[in-house]
């Protein structure tokens, strides 16, 4: 009855998912089969110092969640603590405490299950594991009562089988956790997640994707990649196909259509299963990168009007770095006065030849500077050798910070004043020689 008993625990162990039930289904066993008035099994503690009554065999329900010293004067302490000196966790031959009769035992006389459950006789074996033992099954009996070893080696039977499936339980929780976790990521993703075979069609796909190219999930898997590409990109998927099965991996940008024909540009990175699958597949992940893409065309477009606008004044905007280095001039009539703007950067301001500053008005502007403060219509004038005019301009710029309060360096504008100031020492050469001659 023993072994027929073992055997449909084990197989009903086998197949249930839930430890509760498993566990409700041990204690019930042995108190059947051995005729024991109460069973029940205690899990212990991560503390180790405790045990908790996780189910009962005509126990107290109120008793069940009860917290119980796993201490050495206890039976599941003396039980664990032989388990710990053998140093194995082998279900082989792990210990059992057996007491006789509870009433001679000074620390276990006074015990709830001898003074209120009216406990004479116990069985303790340890439910063995891999890191650390579960806890103990223990059997009561009213009665007193001497365990023979095939009563001892069937519940040790149990407490192995239990042992075995409490594991397999811990690893399929696990197990399904991480795959509630994976689907919950693929399902929330807002990139694309899919598989598709190397002919193209579609294997799976997450719902985001799906609803982006406006349709279901399920429409997708009756579907191939190339039917979602815009229609002059269909082509390309053939030389895609050849770089993954050659190198393994492949990345680009891809141009969907979605069904009401909007395009969208996609960034993808897929790479080729071949281990574990009857046959290969490609792993495919990709970013939407429309917006991003417009995002950048209309920079660029602001960009070059600003520079065409630029270049139509006689004002240019330039920016320097926290040395106070020119890092940018965008002016392309520079070039009539024989600059090229190159040739400004990398260097500061007193660098590029102005001679129209004395020492101290240089040192006071470095100042102004170097204090981060905004200038305007500062006028700087170069020379030719012969003392006429090369160029001349106004400045004004003002300091830029980054998000945190950083000095970055400073940008701002030059307006173009050659021809005036050109003029003005024409003007002024013309008196000279006037008021020569008259004083002469």
């Amino acid at each position: 009855r023993r072994q027929k008993s073992l055997a449909e625990f084990s197989l009903f162990a086998l197949r249930e998912p839930d430890p509760l039930r498993v566990i409700e289904r041990a204690v019930t066993h042995v108190a059947e089969v051995l005729q024991i008035d109460f069973v029940n099994v205690l899990e212990l503690e991560p503390d180790g110092e405790a045990l908790r009554v996780v189910a009962g065999s005509y126990w107290p329900q109120h008793r069940i969640g009860t917290r119980i010293s796993a201490g050495a004067d206890t039976q599941s302490g003396r039980a664990l603590e032989l388990y710990r000196r053998i140093g194995s966790p082998a279900p082989e031959a792990p210990p059992s405490v057996a007491i006789e009769d509870l009433r001679a035992d000074e620390h276990l006389k006074n015990t709830f299950r001898a003074r209120e459950m009216g406990v004479v006789s116990s069985l303790c074996v340890v439910i063995p594991a891999a890191e650390r033992p579960y806890g103990t099954l223990i059997a009561h009996c009213r009665t007193l009562r001497r365990f023979e070893q095939v009563e001892i080696e069937f519940m040790q039977a149990i407490a192995n089988v239990l042992s075995a499936a409490l594991e397999r339980c811990r690893s399929h929780a696990a197990l399904q956790e991480s795959e509630d976790r994976y689907r919950d990521l693929v399902e929330h993703s807002e990139d694309l997640i899919c598989t598709h075979q190397l002919d193209g069609r579609i294997g799976s796909i997450n719902p985001w994707a799906a609803k982006v190219l406006g349709y279901e999930p399920a429409e997708l898997l009756n579907m191939n990649v190339r039917d979602v590409l815009a229609p002059k990109r269909r082509p390309e998927f053939d030389d895609y196909i050849d770089r993954i099965k050659k190198d393994g991996v492949a990345s680009g940008l891809m141009v969907v259509q979605t069904r009401t024909g909007e395009k969208r540009l996609w960034k993808y990175a897929n790479s080729l299963r071949t281990e574990g699958v009857p046959v290969p597949i490609v792993r495919g992940m990709a970013h939407d990168v429309s917006e991003q893409m417009r995002a950048e065309a209309a920079l660029r477009k602001s960009e070059e009007r600003f520079r065409s606008l630029t270049e139509l004044s006689s004002d240019w905007y330039w920016e320097q770095d926290q040395q106070f280095r020119y890092t940018r001039v965008e002016r392309a009539v520079l070039a009539k006065h024989g600059i090229e703007p190159a040739s400004m950067l990398g260097k500061t301001r007193w660098e590029i030849g102005i001679g129209n500053l004395t020492e101290a008005e240089w040192e006071a502007h470095k100042m102004a500077l170097a204090a981060h403060q905004s200038f305007r219509d500062l006028e700087f004038i170069r020379y030719n050798d012969d003392g006429t005019i090369k160029d001349a301009a106004l400045a004004s710029g003002e300091p830029v910070f980054d998000g945190d309060g950083a000095f970055c360096g400073y940008h701002g504008v030059g307006h173009d004043i050659t021809d005036r100031k050109r003029a003005e020492q024409a003007l002024a050469e013309r008196e000279e020689l006037l008021r020569a001659t008259f004083d002469h």
